[in-house]
């Protein structure tokens, strides 16, 4: 099969134009702070993935962010939790310490909110972010893996769908800034996923 129908293509295609369009809209300093943010994020999972022996399967890039797959050694649930909840808690702890930084410059201003904005938003359980892979995670432990896993598909789907509609009313009161329309399609595309899996 030609490389051009690969999903990766595609997909760090489709990653590519967005940071494009997110460039064009809000200026290269804002671009370079949330790449910057949003690499920082995904470091503190693939730190913390490797130090608790887990081994990375495939790292996928979309227009709607990253996706770390882990492969071979199965990591227990709480070993996955720690490895899910560092990539947003690496965002807070940067956002902390840019905030502490005495006369700061506008663009360390602009990280630490893009850190703080990022790690809290994460932290939503809504399909497919952070925040609902930790529920499913902890539905799982308690309750047992078809049990959890349905339960953890239902609350995404909903809670993905509630935070796309807030997200587009955001949007239409703020004049229709298509800034949050990446947030939106993705957030929206999970929780239809989430939904079809309960």
């Amino acid at each position: 099969m030609s490389p051009w129908y690969d999903r990766r293509v595609w997909g760090l295609l489709g990653f590519g134009l967005m940071t494009a369009w997110f460039c064009l809209m809000n200026g290269p300093l804002a671009t370079v702070v949330l790449m910057g943010a949003a690499a920082v994020h995904e470091l503190g999972h693939l730190a913390v993935l490797r130090l608790l022996g887990g081994r990375t399967g495939s790292f996928t890039l979309s227009p709607f962010g990253a996706v770390i797959r882990t492969a071979g050694v199965g990591l227990t649930y709480p070993r996955e939790l720690l490895a899910v909840l560092a990539g947003p808690a690496v965002n807070l702890l940067c956002a902390a310490l840019l905030a502490a930084v005495p006369a700061r410059p506008d663009w360390a201003v602009t990280a630490a909110g893009a850190s703080a904005a990022l790690g809290l938003f994460n932290l939503l359980p809504a399909a497919p972010l952070d925040g609902w892979r930790m529920l499913q995670l902890l539905l799982c432990w308690t309750a047992g893996p078809d049990r959890g896993t349905c339960w953890a598909a239902a609350i995404g789907a909903a809670g993905a769908l509630l935070l796309a509609g807030s997200l587009l009313w955001m949007m239409a009161a703020s004049g229709g800034n298509l800034w949050l329309l990446p947030a939106v399609l993705g957030t929206g595309i999970g929780g239809i996923r989430s939904a079809l899996r309960s």
